[in-house]
């Protein structure tokens, strides 16, 4: 991928953080002064590349035409990033950082090759990486230091709004912070609920320019952050702004596909018809609400419909095959932790997303006719939608397939806590409708359990209250997702943007 090249040749030697006066001073002091640079312990370490780099500093640029994407290649020079030292150090840190918190192996590949491209993106790197090691206790790094570079990295993304940078570079950075935000404050910070809107609205501004396609960053990102297609949509009770060809057309982007078990293209079919539901189940909410009040009895016909048509948005085959290629181990017993008798283990994050994101929509768009099939007895029948026994088995099924799989990905950091967290909701929300496992001798008791296990591993809970707190947010989400009530975190954290003044 060609980069940008530094636009100042001296700026890639400067970071407030590395120390490179002696380097400097050596470039600036004359031959004399290079052989005793070369003959020094510290430059006998150097290899031949890195004497090259620093000569080179002293040579004349040569006026030359720069290769663009539009020249023919026949003229010109082909311009090169040259990482410089600080540059190299940030991008190791980020790597390390990733490694250690299960962050590699999914979007976050494609952030170490625009270290050193944009401030934005650096500024925001430095802050997540303190962050983490602050959550972690891992180094003496303070809270004032975290806040700080924190502060650092908004000025920069407003500064690169200000110049209009590339969309991309913000685009990354944004998602950058809310991670932060997730490590720092949860999902109840006023500054998350900014930097989601603020994800939405250039998702929005990109698609202004149906001409230009979707970037890769941007496709990663847009299945990443379902949660401002799906949740805030249905928070605000409003049909999803993603809901255009635009976004419901777009592929997935495959990470650690050598390292999966099931092939790329049957993880792939689950994913976007996980996304598209993520698109197009708010409307079906919003109907809903409507119907449940009594207030728009119109949206009968409509909602019916859309139902329909959902429903046939299925695909048993690809669910098949990524079951078959999924581990199952017999559990370990733990005192005092309610369990399935079998767990699932996944090769990659990809396919344990993909398996989670469908059985959550599935889950959900089926509660939604479930309530459907006994508000609107004859008129859902008459629709030939799928009568309540077959609705009830689909959710029992894919309900414990959830039970089986949501402990490997407890363990697999922040990225595998806030994949599980929608199907726990599924889960809770059918034990309030009905018996769900009443058929595999799993009494509700023991269901819920379960649920509030994970729930509070996923919502970081702990403490006598914590049980009663993670089950009166699922309660809440519960009922947002079935055109319920907005209440809770996930009303704070996705409601409409308040209005300047």
């Amino acid at each position: 991928m060609q980069t940008p090249p530094d636009s100042d040749p001296e700026a890639r030697w400067e970071d407030a953080d590395v120390e490179l006066e002696d380097l400097s001073d050596a470039v600036g002091s004359g031959r004399k002064h290079r052989r005793h640079l070369e003959s020094s312990k510290h430059a006998s370490g150097l290899t031949t590349r890195d004497r090259q780099i620093v000569r080179r500093q002293r040579r004349a640029p040569k006026q030359r035409n720069p290769l663009t994407p539009d020249s023919d290649g026949s003229h010109g020079t082909l311009l090169l990033h040259k990482p410089s030292s600080a540059t190299t150090r940030l991008r190791t840190e980020l790597i390390d950082m990733m490694l250690r918190t299960h962050r590699s192996e999914i979007w976050y590949d494609l952030v170490p090759a625009r270290i050193g491209h944009s401030d934005a993106i650096d500024s925001a790197a430095k802050a997540l990486i303190k962050a983490s090691d602050f959550s972690l206790r891992r180094t003496d790094v303070t809270e004032e230091s975290c806040l700080s570079s924190y502060c650092r990295a908004l000025e920069s993304v407003r500064d690169g709004m200000a110049k209009s940078s590339s969309a991309d570079d913000l685009l990354c950075a944004v998602a950058i912070l809310v991670n932060f935000e997730r490590l720092f404050s949860g999902w109840t910070s006023a500054p998350m609920r900014s930097h989601m809107h603020g994800i939405m609205a250039i998702f929005m501004a990109q698609a202004k320019e149906p001409q230009k396609p979707p970037s890769e960053l941007t496709r990663t990102l847009v299945y990443v952050f379902w949660a401002v297609g799906f949740i805030g949509p249905c928070v605000m009770g409003v049909p999803s702004p993603l809901e255009t060809p635009r976004f419901l057309n777009m592929d997935p982007v495959p990470f650690a596909r050598d390292k999966m078990s099931c092939p790329w293209s049957v993880v792939a079919r689950l994913r976007k018809l996980s996304n598209q539901l993520f698109i197009r189940l708010p409307r079906l909410v919003n109907y809903m609400k409507g119907i449940q009040t009594g207030s728009k009895p119109a949206d009968i016909e409509p909602a019916l419909d859309l139902a329909k048509e959902l429903l046939e948005m299925h695909d048993d085959d690809a669910e098949t095959e990524l079951l078959h290629n999924v581990t199952v181990q017999k559990a370990e017993e733990e005192a005092g932790v309610d369990t399935m008798s079998y767990l699932m283990k996944f090769s990659t994050m990809s396919e344990f997303e993909a398996a989670m994101h469908y059985w959550s929509m599935r889950m959900f768009l089926l509660r939604l006719c479930w309530r459907m099939s006994r508000l609107l007895v004859a008129k859902y029948q008459a629709k030939g939608l799928w009568s309540k026994a077959s609705v009830e088995a689909q959710i029992s099924r894919m309900g414990a397939n959830v039970l089986m799989g949501a402990p490997w990905g407890l363990g697999k950091g922040e990225a595998g806590r806030s994949c599980v967290v929608l199907d726990l909701v599924a889960v809770w929300g059918s034990l309030n409708d009905f018996d769900v496992f009443a058929a595999r001798k799993i009494s509700p008791a023991k269901a819920r359990s379960m649920v509030l296990y994970a729930g509070q591993k996923v919502m970081q809970l702990s403490g006598p209250t914590a049980a009663t707190e993670c089950a009166d947010r699922l309660s809440a989400a519960t009922e947002l997702f079935v055109g319920g009530q907005s209440s809770g975190i996930l009303a704070f954290t996705f409601k409409k943007a308040e209005p300047d003044g």
